[in-house]
């Protein structure tokens, strides 16, 4: 299976995310606090794969309960796109994005104590 590159997870993130607030703007909610919210935990795990991709810039409030509050939302919308697109081939594209950011951030997170590690491409093993 190939995975995509550490830059493929940072326009992942940034497509979810805009997805999500078009979402709450096209319920009317696009100014309330839960949109708030939400935009900016996903803020948070598109700032997280940028770091990823080597951003060197230190990654922020990726620590303790916002570690797990990224880690759940991401697992959640996981599900529940599996549930609602897995019969629809035209969305397994979305599924398998949806995968490879939970993956790249539960298992960084999960595995480091502070900051992630970027991902060196050119280093990595065969």
């Amino acid at each position: 299976m190939n995975h995509p590159a550490a830059t493929q997870l940072i326009i992942f993130a940034q497509e979810e995310r805009a997805r999500r607030k078009a979402g709450w703007h096209s319920v009317g909610k696009g100014q309330s606090e839960g949109a708030k919210q939400d935009d900016a935990l996903w803020w948070h795990i598109e700032r997280f794969m940028r770091h990823l991709a080597g951003d060197d810039r230190p990654p922020r409030h990726h620590g303790g309960a916002a570690k797990d509050a990224m880690i759940a939302n991401l697992r959640t919308t996981y599900r529940k796109a599996l549930v609602a697109f897995d019969a629809k081939p035209e969305h397994h594209p979305k599924i398998f994005a949806l995968r490879e950011l939970l993956y790249a951030l539960e298992f960084t997170l999960l595995y480091t104590k502070e900051h992630p590690i970027p991902i060196h491409r050119e280093r990595a093993a065969a």
